[in-house]
């Protein structure tokens, strides 16, 4: 019966020896040592076996910068689930018509946005607004 040979030690010891070889170089000069290797078996275990020796250093991730106090958080978020219903394109509809189309539209809700999201813009209206009554300021 013959000895059974372990290919994976061989094969460190032939690397050991010759740093520098090629799976091909490997597995012809064990298969002259009468250990039975294929050139794709010997590279797979020259992958495995230098591949412990070369760990990458950890690289640091780069720290998300903190929200700036000026950039304005959204009200809500829409969830995946939430659907739009026929109503509520009915009034988007309407609103765009109202304001003079779609352009004027994305120009309001781009200001919005810049005055920091729906419930700032709606308290800036109501303190512009001046009251309507019938009387003379005089």
């Amino acid at each position: 019966m013959a000895k059974k040979v372990n290919k994976s030690q061989a094969v460190r010891e032939y690397l050991k020896d010759n740093p520098k070889a090629t799976s091909g170089e490997i597995a012809a000069a064990l298969n002259k040592k009468g250990v039975k290797i294929t050139v794709s078996y010997a590279a797979n275990l020259k992958t495995t076996i230098t591949k412990g020796r070369k760990t990458k250093k950890a690289v640091a991730k780069p720290v998300a910068a903190p929200a700036s106090p000026t950039t304005p958080e959204p009200e809500k978020t829409v969830k995946v689930g939430d659907a739009v219903t026929f109503e509520q394109l009915r009034a988007v509809n309407q609103a765009v018509k109202s304001i003079g189309g779609f352009a004027r539209f994305n120009d309001l809700v781009n200001l919005i946005k810049e005055v920091g999201g729906l419930k700032k813009f709606t308290a800036l209206l109501e303190a512009m607004s001046v009251p309507v009554t019938d009387e003379i300021p005089y």
